[in-house]
């Protein structure tokens, strides 16, 4: 059976003689193919199986067995990410983040786009490090695992403008804050929420420039939150969804 499918390439791993297995995270979620001869400088789509590439794939086979590669083509390379280290670093954050977070062929559409705009958009911003983290953040939020109320989940001790502190997901009053939970004060507190609520990219880019350093907090958020859910449930995701405007 032929399948025909569009996606980013996320890595390739070389197999055997001149072969490669490639992950590709498409709006079906993630899918692994065989490519024969992928390797191979006579192969003619070895352009597409590039990480960081997002192209059309024709494959054979179905999701019981590992998928072979009939034909790819390149339809965008993200030219401008493969000029400077740190944006090959901030595009690389994000690339793993969708692997370490992802099942195999479970459909994301919407994460989906989001990856494809980040990335698309990631050389326009002065700080592609923290424009990463916030792509970081927009998956914790469509997973549905971060806390967006103004108080503590524990005790609904109110935490408006003042200090809190972040853990697995969580938004904890001081009483409740384990030993490695982060503290945010009411400025990080104040962004973390703006880049929670922007409905458009130019107000993430903005976000992102912002003066302010919490990048390492937000991966440290997405970390420790990505342990706890690492078996999230396949349930309806109707009250988690949520809609960026180009």
């Amino acid at each position: 059976m032929r399948t025909f499918t569009s996606g980013i390439v996320l890595q390739n791993t070389p197999f055997g003689k001149n072969h490669l297995l490639v992950t590709l995270f498409s709006p079906g979620g993630l899918l692994k193919f065989f490519a024969k001869q992928g390797l191979s400088l006579n192969c003619t789509y070895r352009d597409a199986l590039q990480p960081l590439v997002f192209g059309n794939y024709t494959l054979r086979g179905s999701s019981a067995k590992t998928r072979t590669l009939i034909e790819g083509e390149v339809r965008y390379d993200f030219p401008e990410l493969k000029q400077s280290y740190s944006l090959l670093h901030a595009g690389g954050k994000m690339i793993q983040a969708v692997l370490s977070s992802q099942w195999n062929e479970k459909p994301s559409p919407e994460l989906f786009s989001l990856l494809f705009n980040f990335l698309y958009r990631l050389h326009k911003s002065q700080n592609p490090d923290f424009f990463a983290a916030i792509f970081l953040l927009k998956l914790l939020q469509y997973e549905g695992i971060l806390d967006l109320s103004p108080s503590c989940s524990l005790c609904n001790t109110p935490l408006i403008d003042t200090t809190c502190y972040r853990y697995q997901g969580q938004k904890l009053c001081k009483k409740h804050a384990p030993q490695e939970a982060i503290t945010l004060d009411k400025d990080e507190e104040h962004i973390l929420q703006a880049i929670i609520y922007a409905k458009h990219f130019q107000e993430l880019l903005q976000l992102a420039d912002f003066p302010i350093a919490i990048t390492e907090k937000i991966s440290f958020m997405f970390e420790t939150s990505l342990h706890k859910e690492t078996h999230l449930a396949q349930g309806d995701r109707a009250s988690r969804t949520f809609h960026m405007k180009h």
